[in-house]
């Protein structure tokens, strides 16, 4: 098994595998967190995917300092509430009938 910090490095080197281990090992943690803050699954698995992208464009400004999972837990967190609020007007619409 493959730590988190070779994952990390890997993900860091842009290399596709280490990407897909670090999506298979934490996607449902993260899923679930998405599914808190979205009003289906597929909105979840929307927002998990750009809090992926979010992950593999900044694993260089993870510290090290606190846990991995912490970190992703607030991208994850992050993303959904900024998807939120950018649907937030389409959520209340009513169709008028004439």
């Amino acid at each position: 098994m493959v730590n988190d910090l070779e994952i990390i490095e890997g993900c860091a080197r842009h290399e596709r595998k280490a990407q897909k281990m670090l999506y298979d090992k934490y996607s449902r943690f993260l899923l679930g967190i998405c599914m808190r803050y979205s009003s289906d699954r597929a909105e979840a698995e929307d927002i998990l995917q750009d809090s992926f992208l979010k992950i593999y464009f900044s694993i260089d400004d993870f510290s090290g300092a606190g846990s991995f999972a912490g970190w992703l837990r607030k991208i994850a967190v992050n993303t959904s509430i900024t998807h939120y609020h950018k649907n937030l007007k389409h959520r209340y619409h009513v169709e008028i009938e004439e």
